[in-house]
C-alpha cells in the first residue's frame, strides 16, 4: 500500500479519485477467491447442519456482511466463510491510512504510522494482554479492527525502513548482519509458535516480523532474491487460497473424520486444504481469463 501510494506521489492523481480506486482494486482482487470459499463453506453448512432449503435462504440472508467480506463494519452476520476477519479489517485500515499516505506520505510513514503502531499495540496489550479474541467489542469497533490498525500502520513504517537500507551500500560485514538480524526475526518467531508460552509476547514478535520483512523487501541480502522465482509469486498467490479455504476443510474433516486419530486429522486437513485452494486457484484464474464479465456490464466505445 505504501509503495502504491509513493508511485502516485509522482503521477499527482486526484488524492479521492485514486484511494478509491486503490481500495476497489484491492477488493476486487480478493473477492472472486472468497466467493468460491464462500460457496463452498456455504454448501457445507447445509450439509453439516443437515438445513431445509427455507433454513439454508435464512443462513445465506444472516450471513450477508460475511459474504461481502464486510464482517469487521460491526454489521451483525453469521459466520459462513471464517476467519475473513483479518481481509475485511485490513480493507477498512487500508482505507483509512491510503488517503493520508497520499497526502502527507513522509510525515506519515516516519512520524504517525510508527506512533500509532506502537500506542494502538500498547492499548490492547495493556487493556487485553493478547493479539486474539479479534471479534471483541471495543464499544467503538471490533478489537480485530483496532489490531489492523496497528499492524498495517507498522507495515507503512517498515516500508520507510526497507526505502532506507534499499538505498544504502553496505560491506560484507554490513551485509551478514543485517541477514544475521532478518533471520532472527524469523527464526525466534517461528520457534514461538510452536510454543504454548503466554501470548503476550507477540507483540514483541510483530515488530521483529516487520525488521525482518523490511531487510528482506530491501534484497540487501540473499533471501530478497528469493522474490525473482516465478515460484514463490506462486506460493505466495497460493498463501491467500489456503487462507480462505481453510475454514470449510476443518468443518469437513472434524465432522466426518472424527474418528481418526489427532496426527492423522491434521495431517489431512493440511493436504485436503492445499487440494482445495489449487483447485480455487484454477477455478477463479480460468473465470477470469475465459469469461471477461466487465464486458457484459460495460460496453466499449
Amino acid at each position: 500500500m505504501a509503495k502504491s501510494a509513493k508511485r502516485k506521489l509522482r503521477e499527482n492523481a486526484p488524492i479521492g479519485l485514486d484511494s478509491a480506486r486503490f481500495i476497489i482494486k484491492k477488493y476486487t482482487s480478493i473477492f472472486p477467491y472468497h466467493l468460491f470459499s464462500y460457496i463452498c463453506a456455504f454448501i457445507v453448512a447445509i450439509l453439516i447442519q443437515k438445513l431445509t432449503f427455507s433454513g439454508a435462504v435464512k443462513l445465506l440472508a444472516n450471513s450477508l456482511p460475511n459474504l461481502f467480506m464486510l464482517d469487521m463494519v460491526g454489521l451483525l452476520s453469521d459466520m459462513v466463510a471464517g476467519y475473513v476477519w483479518f481481509i475485511s479489517a485490513m480493507l477498512i485500515a487500508m482505507a483509512i491510512y491510503y488517503p493520508i499516505l497520499r497526502y502527507r506520505f513522509s510525515l506519515f510513514v516516519h512520524v504517525g504510522a510508527p506512533l500509532i503502531a506502537l500506542l494502538l499495540l500498547g492499548w490492547i496489550s495493556h487493556t487485553y494482554g493478547t493479539l486474539t479474541w479479534v471479534s471483541l467489542w471495543t464499544g467503538l469497533t471490533f478489537k480485530g479492527v483496532l489490531r489492523a490498525l496497528a499492524e498495517v500502520a507498522l507495515g507503512c513504517a517498515a516500508f520507510a525502513v526497507y526505502d532506507k537500507i534499499k538505498e544504502m551500500q553496505f560491506t560484507r560485514f554490513g551485509k551478514v548482519s543485517l541477514l544475521l538480524v532478518e533471520l532472527f526475526g524469523y527464526f525466534v518467531t517461528v520457534l514461538y509458535a510452536f510454543t504454548k508460552t503466554s501470548e503476550k509476547f507477540y507483540f514483541y514478535l510483530v515488530f521483529f516480523m516487520a525488521i525482518s520483512i523490511a531487510i528482506t523487501f530491501s534484497g540487501k541480502t540473499i533471501t530478497g532474491r528469493l522474490g525473482d522465482h516465478k515460484w514463490i509469486s506462486f506460493l505466495g498467490k497460493l498463501s491467500l487460497a489456503i487462507y480462505l479455504n481453510q475454514y470449510y476443510v476443518y468443518l469437513i474433516v472434524e465432522h466426518y473424520l472424527r474418528d481418526l486419530s489427532g496426527n492423522y486429522r491434521l495431517l489431512l486437513f493440511a493436504l485436503f486444504t492445499v487440494i482445495a485452494a489449487v483447485i480455487c486457484m484454477g477455478v477463479v484464474d480460468f473465470i477470469r481469463k475465459k469469461i471477461p464479465l466487465k464486458q457484459y456490464f460495460i460496453r466499449k466505445d
